[in-house]
Formats: C-alpha cells, structure tokens, sequence
C-alpha cells in the first residue's frame, strides 16, 4: 500500500503475455484516457493530456496533464526515468504539481 493518505491499489491476474501488457500500458494515453472525460467527480471538468514527440515510449520523454477544478488551475509533467521493456518502466513528477 502507499504511503500516500489518499490512494489505493489493487492486483489482478492478466492472462496475456508480458510484451503485450507492456506494450498496452506503455501507451500512457490507455492510463490516462479517462482524465480527458468530464466527470461527476470533478464537477465536470477534464484534463488536458500533453506528450511530447516521444510519446512516453523513450526515456526523457515528458507528459503532462493540464486542466482547472472549479476555476482553479491543475497541472503535473512527468518524465520517463527507465524503460526497459517488457518489465520495467518508471517516470517521476519533474515540477511542483498543482493539484
């Protein structure tokens, strides 16, 4: 569990092969395709969904998210840290988020 007060986590079991739920997953549009829906949870607003040219699939790629919540501004730009397919991919939060 993390150590952060408000998260959760699951694990399921996937029946498919390691290279194809890496591949799914390195797409970081399948991970944040919802954010771009508006929402009952955030009153109806969305993100915006930024990546660069490399597109989450390269270290030193950069992504992001930009939006607001009742008017106020929500941003955070990650970068692509490790990539080492098909197990391993990190990336880490580059600026202070306004969340």
């Amino acid at each position: 569990m993390s150590g952060f007060a408000h998260s959760a986590s699951s694990t399921r079991q996937i029946e498919a092969a390691d290279a194809a739920v890496f591949g799914y997953l390195d797409d970081h549009r399948n991970l944040s395709a919802h954010m771009e829906q508006r929402s009952w949870a955030m009153m109806g607003s969305r993100m915006n969904v930024n990546m660069d040219a490399g597109g989450t699939h390269a270290v030193g790629s950069r992504f992001g998210f930009t939006g607001s919540f009742l008017g106020i501004p929500l941003a955070v730009e990650e970068i692509v840290t490790e990539r080492d397919p098909p197990g391993l991919k990190t990336w880490v939060t580059v600026r202070e988020p306004t969340l």
